[in-house]
């Protein structure tokens, strides 16, 4: 999971390096470099658990103490309303599985994220949310058919 993770930002024009054998990294799978900016990223490859906030305040001190610009926190899972609530206002930016498929086969760029201020997301969190499965909500545009352009 971790390589594939790898070779997608390698593909967005990052410098990727990351290590295959197991070590004290801090929780760092792989270190990216672009722009002369650090970022840093924890792979989570859990279908069946969602990620939780005790994992992002680990990784938001990882971030602050590497210097790093920003940590992208990848799972082919989802995460917990109370994670999503803790990256509101920091430099994580959380990628579940959905988004990271659509990601990829739209060849879309991490840096190409719609930025939006942690009052707007705070305003916003309630809506955000799935109150059946609590899982993050993502908006999409169907691009074929009757509703092709069209928001859902």
């Amino acid at each position: 999971f971790e390589s594939y993770i790898g070779e997608y930002f390698k593909s967005q024009g990052y410098a990727v390096k990351q290590s295959f054998v197991q070590k004290s990294d801090g929780g760092v799978d792989i270190w990216l470099t672009k722009d002369s900016e650090l970022s840093l990223v924890q792979c989570k490859h859990w279908k069946t658990r969602k990620v939780g906030v005790q994992i992002l305040r680990e990784m938001y001190g990882v971030m602050i103490g590497n210097n790093a610009s920003k940590m992208i926190i990848v799972t082919s899972g989802d995460f917990t309303s109370e994670a999503v609530a803790f990256s509101l206002d920091k430099r994580l930016w959380l990628v579940n599985g959905s988004e990271l498929v659509h990601m990829i086969e739209d060849g879309r760029s991490f840096q190409n994220k719609p930025s939006i201020s942690p009052q707007t997301h705070r305003a916003g969190v309630e809506s955000m949310i799935c109150p059946s499965c609590q899982s993050k909500l993502v908006m999409r545009v169907a691009k074929r058919g009757a509703k092709s352009g069209m928001s859902f």
